[in-house]
């Protein structure tokens, strides 16, 4: 990997252990038959998301803002004179905050609300899938997500797309189905050699221990659904295409003064100020959801029921996961960040194979290799204006 600095190659190598083991984690977690909620963890999963973000915040004001820089504090609503506090005090960094995170108008903030309530659906919509997918078909089939990605880019980015890159994307949907009939036909032979099913039973038949025996038929006792698996990664790769795409679509078009400290220093950190933004909205519609959702359970036993040191990691990784991309694509390419993704993928299914009994069949391998070979044919091959496909310059591309 040449050119790639130690953080880089130290952040990819990151990228692609949690890639790997978030999915083996949550699998693990979901059929554990420790009772919690994943309505639960995604509101988990978005406030350690805002906690992140506004630690970030802080360190950019005691760290990067000038100590005699005065902050200006708008009062909201309000065409009085901007206020203004000393620099370096818990008081300025309470107007840092009031001035670059909300003070900018609700209208700004509420272009945000859509994406997140988007998100929010997608993390719910993922943890249904691995309840009922096998950890390697999930994996290799929310692959999918880069073709919703690309037809998103092309209409509200108006980003062109290679030749290539329409065969790529033919090819990715070709692996993922292939993929998806292998589940569906292993549920069928599983099911035939069973005559019915297994319930897991207690800790002992857990997937770690007893290798996935019975696991391709039920989880707490219900037949898993592999169709259903399949239409809820469907809904999280639609929503997380669009979610993606427009919050690229609102850090590219700003339609305010950033700063009132500093111009070039608010490009840095106006990744941090939206992503505050966007856990404001997400947390509270995961909220929502997990009340109206699960609210008895919840009344019963409480908010944190059934969760185990897997559960926790499990959130913990989810969240950090968006900060990795960031630094892999900061520190390397998006070339490489895809490659570590392949990466996962190789080792997600090795491991499913020896630790959660996934039984490898050749249609699975041949979809699998369609799925990496086609991630890595749309990464390589950008339009570089000769290349353009026709069918997607409708629209002149937001630079």
């Amino acid at each position: 990997m040449a050119g790639v600095t130690p953080t880089g190659l130290a952040a990819l190598l990151l990228l692609e252990l949690r890639n790997t083991s978030l999915v083996l984690l949550m699998r693990t977690a979901v059929t554990s038959g420790s009772g919690f909620l994943p309505s639960t963890a995604v509101c988990c999963d978005e406030a350690f998301k805002l906690c992140t973000c506004t630690v970030v915040m802080a360190g950019y004001y005691f760290l990067r803002v000038p100590d005699d820089c005065e902050v200006e504090l708008p009062r909201l609503g309000s065409h009085e004179a901007p206020q203004k506090a000393p620099g370096k005090s818990f008081r300025g960094l309470f107007r840092f905050f009031m001035c670059e995170v909300f003070g900018h108008g609700f209208t700004e903030i509420l272009k945000l609300a859509l994406p997140a309530m988007c998100y929010t659906l997608q993390k719910n919509c993922l943890y249904l899938a691995i309840t009922h997918l096998e950890a390697a078909v999930y994996m290799v089939t929310y692959q999918a997500k880069i073709l919703t990605t690309a037809l998103f880019s092309c209409t509200l980015l108006g980003k062109p797309m290679s030749y290539m890159q329409v065969l790529a994307l033919c090819m990715l949907m070709a692996g993922v189905s292939i993929v998806q009939i292998c589940s569906v036909e292993e549920q069928k032979r599983v099911i035939s050699q069973t005559g019915g099913l297994r319930s897991w039973g207690g800790p002992e038949h857990s997937p770690l221990h007893s290798r996935g025996q019975g696991k391709q038929l039920d989880v707490h006792g219900a037949r898993q659904n592999p169709l259903l698996g399949l239409l809820a990664v469907t809904v999280a790769c639609l929503t997380s295409g669009f979610s993606g795409v427009w919050f690229e679509l609102v850090l590219k078009t700003p339609s305010f003064e950033h700063s009132r400290v500093d111009r070039e220093l608010a490009k840095e950190f106006a990744m941090w100020v939206r992503n505050i933004h966007l856990a404001i909205f997400a947390l509270t519609g995961a909220l929502i959801g997990a009340f109206a959702k699960d609210g008895e359970q919840i009344s019963k036993a409480g908010f944190l029921q059934g969760y185990t040191h897997i559960t926790w990691l499990t959130v913990l990784l989810e969240a950090a996961g968006g900060i990795l991309v960031a630094i892999v694509i900061k520190y390397t390419d998006n070339i490489l960040k895809n490659f570590a993704t392949a990466i996962s993928i190789l080792t997600a299914t090795i491991f499913s194979a020896c630790l959660l009994g996934f039984r490898i069949t050749p249609m699975f391998l041949v979809g699998m290799t369609l799925v990496l070979v086609a991630v890595t044919v749309y990464q390589r091959n950008p339009p570089d204006g000769n290349n353009n496909c026709t069918l997607c310059t409708s629209r002149k591309a937001i630079e």
